[in-house]
């Protein structure tokens, strides 16, 4: 079967690596990176995360990003709900304090509060005006009810984004 007219444009690749950031943009894919990436020439999550956009962008001019963050917005969280996204982030914090396993791979630690305690953390995240796209990441073990809660705060954070 043929490609559909203008699909490699609509195509996105989730690169972690130098590597992978340069085949994306040569292959004229978009770039999606998020909160695990790989440390090589530094363990600096976002100056490595700037590097790989870098390297992205280089391969491909007017190249699109997408940027993923974890967030656990907690607005109209339950007291349970807020507590078990706090431990949730907490759980998994020492892995964000250097790289991890043969492969180096970095996290970024989640973000967890309110509204207006998000939006001061993305903005202050240098990475974020890199990226034409944003978009919230979840975790994977949680239940319906806090997914709905998630998205619904989210949409509070939406238009800030902007």
């Amino acid at each position: 079967m043929p490609p559909a007219r203008g699909q490699r444009a609509r195509l996105w690749y989730g690169g972690g690596s130098q590597a992978s950031a340069a085949w994306a943009g040569q292959n004229g894919w978009g770039l999606l990176t998020g909160n695990v990436i790989t440390a090589e020439a530094s363990t600096d999550f976002l100056h490595t995360q700037q590097a790989l956009i870098a390297t992205y962008r280089a391969a491909r001019r007017g190249a699109e990003v997408a940027l993923g963050r974890v967030l656990l917005p907690t607005d109209t969280a339950t007291p349970a709900q807020r507590d078990k996204y706090r431990a949730f982030a907490a759980a998994r914090h020492g892995r964000t304090l250097q790289p991890n396993g043969p492969r180096r791979t970095m996290y970024l630690p989640d973000i967890v509060g309110t509204t207006e305690q998000i939006l001061a953390a993305l903005r202050a995240d240098p990475v974020l005006p890199l990226a034409g796209h944003f978009r919230l990441e979840l975790p994977y073990e949680f239940e319906t009810a806090d997914y709905r809660q998630i998205l619904r705060d989210f949409t509070r954070i939406i238009p800030e984004l902007k």
